[in-house]
């Protein structure tokens, strides 16, 4: 990743005043000039910063010298502004082709360089396998002996470390930093044998004293993010050999540390900077005291970090969104993070979409998982959601847009068409569960929720409007991971108690499938993009 910039220092004794107080990013103490001017290039918004050599205190704003005013003040202040090389901005609104990733121009979705809205850092480590980041920029070294198995998700691999064993992994120092400023870190965890000892999930440590070594990890059963002796602890013990969603999120301009589980806040607090500026970063150890010996012992999967505070909203979005099918520039891909792409049958079509681009099925063209995975869809009385455009272009039989099944045929279509163009969802509560829709017009886009809980049943939306329920049920499910279909039943709903029925045809567009029931305000915005 590139980070060339120029800094432009004023003499000393001069002080900021912005154009209108409100360009004030945040402020902070910083040991040096150094480290003040280093916080102001690592934020984006950030193009002037003024330093206290003697309180120490470091304010950044996202004003500019040009459209403020330099003040007269103490020998001990300093001003600085960072610029950016014009050269870096000569392919904006150019063909991606163009693009080298940086922090000034990244592809965009329409297919030109565009500022990037990203954080400095975003990293992804999938452990598909090896230590590697999804983009290969940063170098890391792993203990011996490491091995990987099966994801949560069913695709794709996850660490597995062994306590006994002493096992990590080890970023080396200068690569990320996130000295005074927000920050993300995220990951599936199943932790196996744990104790009422510390478990490490991530951490910097630059020395071992307050507010300079920072650990993301299991102490108590519960899980706790710090700085030193500063540090916040969820309320919520963790289970053996259960996957769970955990995140530490610290906001720089808030002061605020909290720690979720599986997308829900569990623990917050008010908390100072942290303030490390070197130090390897290390994924199952932390440097904590006592040094080296809190090591992981279980899976870790799908980890980010991020140099940026996510909100509840993405937290929980990350936690339960199982998939997401744009079919913006790809048939097959899932955009979330889990990776749980599909395989076409047939020769489906990129067409034009409700959002960008769809995918166009007909009974002989589909995609499908090809392996078993959405393991939430397996459990019992577990709340969920789907939602989907659809644009329906003939209707001569009853029709699946929407199907799940096992290897063994527990099996449902949930989303279907009747050859009157009626919309009908289907659950199971040891029999077939329906709910009848409303005739949904041909060549036109109409928007699909279908949402779940036991207390709501399941739950129809037409264009974010509530439609109508099942009424409460016991949802019973496979006990196992399910195979996805989308478009067709793939010749399997002979075996199930909605029957058979001919593929889909039309186009479907911007599928989110969710292991949490949406509120009607989250569906109302789904059908309004």
């Amino acid at each position: 990743m590139t980070f060339q910039s120029y800094i432009w220092l004023s003499d000393w004794g001069t002080k900021f005043q912005p154009s209108v107080q409100s360009s004030l990013l945040s402020q902070c103490n910083a040991p040096s000039l150094l480290r003040c001017s280093s916080s102001c290039n690592l934020n984006r918004e950030c193009r002037t910063f003024d330093y206290d050599s003697s309180s120490l205190l470091c304010r950044l704003f996202d004003d500019t010298i040009n459209t403020s005013n330099i003040t007269s003040s103490v020998q001990t202040q300093r001003i600085g502004s960072v610029t950016i090389p014009t050269s870096f901005s000569n392919n904006y609104g150019q063909p991606c082709s163009k693009c080298v990733e940086d922090r000034y121009l990244a592809c965009s979705d329409f297919g030109t360089c565009e500022c990037p809205i990203e954080p400095v850092f975003d990293i992804f480590w999938p452990f598909n396998g090896n230590t590697h980041d999804s983009k290969n920029k940063y170098t890391s070294v792993s203990s011996a002996g490491i091995s990987y198995n099966t994801s949560y998700w069913g695709i794709g691999l996850a660490i597995h470390l062994v306590r006994a064993s002493a096992q990590y992994v080890k970023i080396p120092s200068g690569q990320i930093l996130f000295y005074s400023s927000s920050f993300t870190i995220e990951t599936w965890i199943c932790p196996i044998g744990f104790t009422t000892a510390d478990y490490a999930v991530f951490g910097q440590c630059q020395v071992n004293m307050t507010n300079k070594c920072m650990y993301f990890l299991v102490r108590n059963y519960k899980l706790t993010c710090g700085f030193g002796a500063n540090a916040t602890s969820g309320a919520t013990s963790l289970s053996m050999h259960v996957w769970s969603h955990v995140a530490c999120v610290y906001s720089f301009e808030t002061q605020t540390l909290q720690v979720y589980l599986n997308g829900i806040l569990d623990g917050s607090r008010s908390l100072y900077s942290f303030q490390g500026s070197s130090g390897d970063t290390t994924i199952g150890v932390t440097y904590a005291i006592p040094p080296g010996s809190n090591y992981f012992n279980g899976y870790l999967a799908l980890m980010q970090f991020v140099s940026s505070a996510k909100n509840a909203s993405d937290i929980l979005r990350d936690a339960t969104l199982m998939a997401y099918y744009s079919f913006d520039t790809s048939l097959t891909t899932d955009n979330s993070l889990n990776g749980i792409n599909t395989t076409a049958y047939g020769s489906p079509r990129l067409v034009p979409g409700r959002v960008n681009k769809a995918i166009q099925v007909n009974p002989s063209v589909f995609v499908y998982t090809g392996y078993s995975s959405f393991p939430p869809l397996g459990v019992s009385n577990q709340p969920h959601t789907y939602s989907l455009w659809v644009k329906p272009t003939s209707s001569y039989a009853l029709s699946t847009i929407l199907f799940v099944t096992t290897p063994t045929y527990w099996c449902l279509s949930i989303i279907m068409m009747t050859p009157s163009c009626h919309i009908v969802l289907s659950s199971y509560d040891g029999g077939l569960v329906s709910v009848l829709g409303p005739i949904i017009p041909l060549n036109t886009w109409t928007h699909v929720g279908a949402t779940y809980s036991p207390s709501n049943g399941f739950r129809l939306y037409i264009n974010g409007i509530f439609y109508s329920t099942s009424g409460a049920f016991n949802y019973t499910a496979a006990g196992t991971s399910l195979d996805v279909f989308i478009g067709s039943d793939g010749g399997y709903g002979m075996y199930c108690a909605t029957g058979s029925s001919s593929g889909f045809t039309g186009s479907i567009d911007e599928l989110f499938v969710y292991s949490r029931e949406l509120t009607a305000s989250e569906i109302l915005a789904a059908a309004n993009p």
